[in-house]
């Protein structure tokens, strides 16, 4: 066990903690949270009828438990149906976070669940904690000493009783003793941020922005997109830029910390989840591949990196050189790899665009979103539609905009026109004017979305 990694997530609420009795602050980011009555349930996928001892060779699940210990006492039967709506709420967020249906697999005791409370029973058992400890490591001991401790099973324990949330994540193939994730805050935004760490899933760390403090010390400003930062506000996996989780290109393996790590996980492949089915309502109808969209494949100081390509005398491209902050990159969003576009602006404008040409439908419309940052500059975003030939219709342009050193995500709509069958997304950096002498720009996070074929007819939200 001591080669897992645990991550610990503090949850607050008016500086006291969260127990059973309250759901917690449910986060409302990128959309509201269903009502209770009208949740649809997750699903009993297995049946143990002894949670310690699932039958041999049964499928990958998630066990839930309900742990309670002196101090608090045995509230099971009060707060059963709540613990089985928050993971409810958690499968629900993860197949609504995508246009893929996706769902955890759950394991039950029995196949009566007529009723809610009695599926919530099935679903949730109940354990004793006897260490005084309420550490991480004492819980999932504890439990792996009485029993919990299977291969095939990953462990999510809601607590009765304070106790640092937290995971030990990679598992990502096999479960068993202290593949677990504890939880105090019992609201869907935590459970679920614990969760995905049970499916490798890394911190989403946005840390780009950052300066010395009076003490001469660095800091890094946070930016919260997803359940991976900020659970308390953002209920989506990867809700943006698909780099923890992506159901629709599962080849795809992303960074999980910064350079040099070399650890690479796509949570959307992790045993305990169903195989991804092309498409549902969910969010997300991105068009581009995991490398156009975060620069996965090469590491730092790589010149012109797959899938991009530059247009203009003098522009250059290449994966950002490894930061030299200590535990924050200086260039790379969410510490991993971005792209660096350097161009001279004099005599005409440059611009560095995906290679690849996505094919579109005529009439829909479409969004292309970038986060940028450069320490001055202007910059514009370019859709270029094309007909089957090869031949350029039209383009579409959005306004300029000045650049900062902070990243700003920027975005561009527009309606594919007649004839058109692919589209190429750029971003441009004007010739002359402001511009200094040698704009040095940093470039991730792309994302081409369909928002006509999303049934929801909305694009993601912007962030």
């Amino acid at each position: 066990m001591a080669s897992l990694l645990v991550s610990v997530l503090v949850a607050v609420s008016s500086g006291q903690p969260v127990y059973a009795a309250n759901l917690g602050s449910e986060p409302t980011l990128p959309y509201a949270q269903p009502g209770n009555t009208s949740l649809p349930r997750a699903g009993c996928d297995t049946t143990a009828t002894d949670p310690k001892n699932p039958p041999v060779n049964s499928p990958a699940a998630v066990q839930v438990i309900y742990a309670w210990n002196d101090s608090t006492g045995n509230q099971y039967a009060a707060n059963v149906e709540n613990a089985a709506r928050v993971v409810d709420r958690v499968d629900w967020l993860l197949d609504q976070a995508s246009d893929y249906d996706q769902h955890f697999t759950f394991s039950c005791r029995s196949t009566t669940t007529s009723t809610y409370n009695q599926y919530a029973q099935a679903m949730v058992t109940s354990e004793k904690i006897d260490t005084p400890s309420t550490d991480f490591w004492s819980i999932a001991n504890e439990l792996a000493a009485k029993g919990y401790d299977d291969s095939n099973r990953w462990y999510v324990v809601l607590t009765e009783f304070a106790a640092p949330s937290a995971s030990a994540h990679w598992c990502p193939t096999s479960g068993g003793s202290g593949c677990v994730s504890i939880v105090e805050a019992w609201d869907s935004g935590v459970v679920g941020h614990e969760m995905a760490h049970l499916l490798g899933a890394g911190h989403a760390y946005m840390t780009e922005h950052v300066w010395q403090d009076s003490s001469g010390s660095w800091q890094a400003e946070q930016y919260c997109p997803d359940i991976m930062m900020c659970a308390g506000d953002w209920w989506a996996f990867d809700m943006g830029y698909r780099q923890n989780y992506d159901p629709s290109e599962t080849s795809a393996r992303f960074y999980v910390d910064n350079y040099p790590s070399t650890t690479t996980n796509n949570a959307a492949v992790h045993p305990l989840l169903t195989s991804p089915v092309c498409c549902d309502v969910g969010a997300n109808n991105d068009l581009l591949t995991a490398q156009e969209r975060t620069i996965e494949a090469q590491v730092p100081g790589t010149s012109n990196p797959t899938g991009f390509t530059t247009s203009g005398s003098g522009a250059t491209i290449s994966v950002t050189p490894q930061g030299s902050y200590t535990g924050v990159s200086a260039r790379y969003f969410d510490n991993r790899r971005s792209l660096q576009f350097v161009s001279s602006p004099q005599p005409a404008e440059k611009s560095v665009m995906v290679s690849r040409r996505p094919s579109v439908t005529v009439g829909h419309n479409y969004k292309f979103y970038v986060r940028l940052r450069a320490d001055s500059g202007t910059a514009a975003l370019r859709m270029r539609w094309y007909n089957s030939g090869g031949t350029l219709l039209s383009t579409s342009t959005s306004s300029w905009f000045g650049l900062t050193s902070n990243w700003w995500e920027w975005s561009h709509e527009a309606v594919a026109p007649a004839n058109a069958a692919t589209v190429q997304i750029s971003v441009v950096a004007p010739a002359g004017g402001s511009q200094p002498a040698t704009l040095t720009m940093h470039v991730d996070t792309l994302q081409l979305t369909d928002c006509s074929a999303n049934q929801n007819s909305l694009c993601r939200p912007s962030t």
